[in-house]
């Protein structure tokens, strides 16, 4: 009998390494995935990713054969075995819970776990969309200023922190680096850069930046150069300018036109035409509602223009998606005040 139950121990644990050897191993193998965009569609390509950077993708295939992948024909990179890590981090970011994320990331990318270099870029590119969230924008910055030295070309330039709100308030020596910014070789480093001075002492050098940054050949980086310097004429706001942003927005790729389409909202608003002012506000809590502050003052400016509309059903309806949604937000405060307004105006009546 205590041969038959030495014998079973043996066996279960047996299969209990097996079982962990057949995990480690599924882990192991389990490959990156990308999506390629081709004239039929698009089309997903398995393998081990070697790097991914603004001049391409390298991928092992798993015939063993080597292939580069141009960064027009990518769509997406999806990542094969990210750890437990990455998981719960990303987990945290759809749950809404950024501190949680940031903080796993920042221990993940201390811990020296992660050795290779295209996913240490992925996590802080999703760090950066933390730290939007958090309007931690000095250190959105930092990060994405990291990217940019690593790789200038960056595949995930959409995580530039552009600043389109003001009244943000900066550290001195936020705006001490954004002159170093502004002062880079770097084009993307001084757009960055003059977004953040933008509303500081040195606002007409940063004005004269976006001028010329607006004459690139990039027209990604041109488009968001004049979207940058059309927050100067929102006090006085031309058709033109409307158009212009109108443009700018129209050539740029959708995951950049959050901040595009609330200055297009404030151009309309300060010309009080203000129901495409609240059309175009929208467009920022939909498509980019993980942008928090940006999109809470999207929908209060929206709220605004529709009270002025006289479609005081939607602004309520406005109001109270601030209050719901983002709750801690500084938009928060200012609609539970003009929803209180109109309920008053509506009892009145």
């Amino acid at each position: 009998m205590k041969h038959l139950a030495i014998g079973l121990t043996f066996g279960t644990v047996l299969i209990i390494l097996s079982a962990a050897e057949v995990l480690a191993q599924e882990k192991t193998d389990s490959p990156d995935i990308v999506v390629l965009s081709e004239a039929t569609g698009t089309r997903k390509l398995r393998g081990h990713i070697l790097d991914y950077t603004g001049d391409g993708l390298q991928i092992v295939l798993p015939g063993g054969r080597e292939k580069m992948i141009p960064p027009d024909q990518i769509v997406d990179v999806r990542l094969g075995d990210p750890s437990t890590a990455q998981r719960g981090a990303r987990l945290a970011i759809e749950a809404g819970q950024f501190e949680k994320a940031l903080s796993i990331y920042y221990k993940l990318l201390s811990s020296g776990a992660e050795t290779r270099a295209w996913v240490q870029r992925d996590i802080r590119a999703e760090m950066i969309e933390c730290q939007r969230a958090l309007e931690q924008y000095d250190q959105a910055a930092t990060s994405f200023i990291r990217l940019l030295e690593d790789d200038p070309k960056t595949p995930y330039f959409s995580s530039i922190p552009l600043v389109w709100l003001g009244g943000v308030p900066f550290a001195p020596k936020t705006l001490e680096d954004a002159k170093l910014w502004l002062s880079s070789r770097q084009p993307t480093a001084r757009l960055l850069g003059a977004s953040f001075l933008l509303t500081s002492p040195d606002r007409e050098r940063a004005t004269e930046e976006l001028m010329q940054l607006r004459e690139n050949p990039d027209t990604t980086l041109s488009n968001l150069a004049t979207a940058q310097w059309l927050r100067t004429r929102i006090l006085k706001a031309s058709p033109k300018d409307i158009r212009l942003c109108q443009k700018a927005i129209e050539g740029l790729p959708v995951q950049l036109r959050s901040g595009p389409y609330y200055v297009l909202g404030q151009l309309y608003a300060a010309r009080k035409e203000h129901r495409q002012a609240a059309i175009a506000m929208m467009h920022v809590p939909i498509l980019f509602p993980k942008q928090q502050r940006l999109a809470a003052e999207s929908l209060l400016t929206a709220g605004k223009s529709m009270g002025k509309s006289g479609l005081h059903n939607e602004a309520v309806r406005m109001y109270q998606e601030i209050i719901s949604n983002y709750p801690k937000s500084i938009a928060a405060s200012e609609a539970k005040q003009r929803l209180q307004e109109l309920v008053n105006q509506s009892k009145e009546s």
